[in-house]
């Protein structure tokens, strides 16, 4: 089974080689271009459709639920890192620096030679393991988004208070929300 755009490729190698003949309509350069254009509009048009399903069906499956997840760092950027979630298959970014009207009161350094966050004596590096809340961030219903918070390992304010609650610790959950849109 092919793709017809596989096939106008073929027919057009084909045709190059000497393998096959062809008509006339193939050869015409206009006729190609609008085809071309038209095929990868529907190729365009397929994945943003494609892309919009896995983020409604991942928005429904979160729909009232708070989860606790193993992740891991894969980036390490100068304002964020960005989360793999292994057992959902979605990435997206924790941001560690404040976003426009937010206030954070912990301080995150960035180290590009290494590429990592420091925060007090917790180091984010590439490929480390991280626990993240996953909940779903109602309060715009025209633009839901998966929202992640860092459980562990356990940074002021950018950690969940469950993290402190299930390890009976005192902890100031001030400015907790650090959102994370998967897209």
């Amino acid at each position: 089974y092919f793709r017809y755009a596989d096939v106008m490729v073929h027919r057009l190698l084909a045709v190059c080689i000497g393998a096959d003949a062809t008509f006339p309509d193939l050869l015409d350069k206009r006729k190609s271009q609008a085809l071309s254009h038209n095929l990868n509009y529907r190729n365009r048009m397929a994945q943003y459709a494609g892309r919009a399903s896995v983020a409604l069906h991942t928005h429904l499956f979160f729909r009232g639920r708070i989860q606790d997840e193993q992740g891991y760092v894969l980036y390490v950027r100068k304002n964020a890192l960005q989360i793999l979630i292994p057992k959902y298959g979605f990435e997206g970014t924790l941001y560690v620096s404040p976003r426009k009207g937010e206030k954070l009161q912990v301080k995150f350094i960035y180290n590009e030679e290494n590429q990592s966050q420091r925060c007090g004596d917790v180091v984010f590096h590439t490929f480390d393991p991280v626990t993240v809340q996953l909940s779903l961030d109602r309060s715009n219903l025209q633009h839901e988004r998966v929202v992640l918070q860092l459980v562990k390992p356990h940074v002021s304010t950018l950690t969940t208070n469950s993290w402190a609650l299930r390890n009976s610790q005192a902890y100031d959950c001030q400015n907790i929300v650090q959102l994370l849109t998967v897209t």
